[in-house]
């Protein structure tokens, strides 16, 4: 079957409480995995605990004390998440960005108008056949 390449960045102790404090500085989706992160180290005893609360985060909607959004940010998510589309039926070209939550599809809009892009009046939010 098809499968996607990856990088495992693997570190413990002092290292990967460094990285994980750096991503959690910028991440939006998973600072609060990443706040698990900084532990470092996960004792052989408690790591069937830690997975259990990895995957519930996971699960759970995002909730980020890192609201502001960068450009940097939008396009690294952009490249992750994004596509380009020309529509067939118009002369325009659409940028999408799909997101599992709208909460942070709702941070996107507000950082793109605050940059003054508001004034095109094209952003649209879709759900589930809805337009927010």
């Amino acid at each position: 079957g098809f499968r996607q390449p990856v990088v495992s960045w693997e570190l413990a102790g002092t290292r990967a409480k460094e990285a994980a404090t750096l991503l959690a500085r910028h991440s939006y989706t998973k600072e609060a995995q990443l706040r698990v992160a900084m532990n470092g180290t996960v004792a052989k005893d408690n790591r069937s605990q830690v997975q259990h609360r990895l995957k519930d985060l996971k699960a759970a909607k995002p909730v980020s004390q890192n609201s502001s959004v960068t450009w940097a940010y939008l396009a690294g998510l952009f490249d992750a998440e994004g596509y380009v589309q020309v529509p067939p039926d118009r002369n325009s070209i659409c940028l999408h960005i799909k997101q599992k939550y709208d909460e942070i599809l709702h941070v996107l809009v507000s950082f793109l108008e605050d940059e003054g892009l508001n004034r095109l009046n094209s952003f649209k939010i879709y759900h589930v056949g809805n337009v927010f």
